[in-house]
């Protein structure tokens, strides 16, 4: 028997399903999607009732003085998820003024086709068609166009963990805490390629340093193996020394890898928050002068691209350093290797203004 569902209250299970998984940046982005959707599904049931539609930039106030229409779980249709792919151009450019990017395409309607399959997983919805929905949207999206990520160079890497490294100890006991803490985080993303969850998550007694690894969890709620370098076990010792886990607890293994030091005063050893570690990240990449943004998932791209630079390291041993699914997700990053070696040549050897015309015999 189908249970009757309300929509946003399906919406805030399915996100947290994903958040619980491991996918925290995930749940966030199909949030702002599936927030379009209801949107979307307002302005159909007003047009259907003849109501007007809502003016633009409805704030929240105006929202919570008049909710959205919303249908139950049970009505949606596969029509609703293709009709939402050809809406959001229109709102886009009523809204924006220019249409949705190939890629804003595929992540908005690809959060849904992920919420239809969960109401049809989970019983909530079973009568959904999903075969007849991922034929429908991928003729209407046609193929994506796969971009090739933007990974630092070792130049950029170097100065930020040089920045890391140079700062000059204040005398403030809390600032030294925040210096090391940010030099063990960053030798420990660079050295292990990690997702930012999984170093958040991480606990003192999870790092072996006898074989410099730990086990994370990883999307999907998988564990995998992840090593260090010698020097970001080194910088994690003198981080936890200075720390003084031993003085707070007699159960350290319990402590997180990575604290937050915006409040001493409460004398909690709170684990760093993911938007946390974007910060510390952001911070060094200012104080280094990079000039243009590195992120912690850039780090790991170019722990991705530095393993494959390795001698005898193959693609299948990075794909499971990396936690892939697929391998293919893996392998666009051989051709960011292989642009990086093309880039390098073309500095040596640059083209002449007429290379690209056709030689004739």
């Amino acid at each position: 028997m189908v249970r009757t569902r309300d929509l946003d209250g399906t919406i805030a299970e399915f996100l947290s399903d994903i958040e619980s998984a491991g996918s925290e940046r995930s749940a966030h982005t199909y949030s702002s999607a599936l927030s379009r959707f209801c949107l979307f599904l307002d302005e159909k049931a007003r047009r259907a009732r003849r109501l007007p539609r809502r003016k633009k930039g409805a704030t929240a106030a105006d929202l919570e003085a008049d909710p959205l229409i919303l249908p139950a779980v049970a009505e949606l249709t596969v029509e609703d998820a293709v009709d939402f792919a050809r809406w959001l151009d229109a709102y886009m450019v009523r809204e924006r003024g220019r249409s949705p990017s190939q890629a804003m395409l595929f992540t908005y309607t690809s959060a849904v086709r992920s919420f239809f399959a969960y109401l049809h997983r989970e019983e909530l919805h079973p009568d959904l068609d999903m075969e007849a929905l991922r034929e429908r949207l991928r003729k209407l999206r046609g193929k994506r166009e796969k971009r090739l990520p933007r990974v630092p160079t070792d130049s950029v890497v170097d100065q930020l963990c040089r920045a890391a490294h140079g700062r000059q100890p204040t005398g403030d006991a809390n600032a030294e805490l925040i210096r090391l803490r940010d030099v063990a985080l960053l030798e420990a993303l660079r050295s292990s390629g990690m997702r930012v969850s999984e170093a958040v998550a991480l606990r003192r007694e999870g790092i072996s340093f006898e074989d410099r690894s730990a086990v994370v969890q990883g999307k999907g709620a998988k564990d995998r193996a992840v090593f260090f370098s010698d020097e970001s076990l080194a910088a994690l010792r003198a981080y936890w020394q200075r720390r003084g886990d031993e003085r707070l607890t007699r159960h350290v293994g319990s402590l997180p890898a990575f604290a937050r030091h915006d409040d001493p005063s409460t004398g909690k050893v709170l684990p760093l928050s993911t938007q946390g570690v974007r910060h510390v990240v952001e911070t060094l990449r200012k104080l280094a002068g990079a000039e243009w943004p590195v992120t912690p998932h850039r780090l790991r791209a170019w722990f991705a691209t530095h393993m494959l630079d390795g001698e005898g390291v193959n693609l299948a041993e990075v794909q499971d350093l990396l936690g892939h699914e697929s391998a293919n997700t893996t392998r666009i990053y051989t051709k960011v290797r292989a642009r990086r070696l093309q880039d390098a040549h073309e500095r040596v050897f640059p083209r002449r203004a007429d290379s690209t015309e056709e030689v004739t015999s």
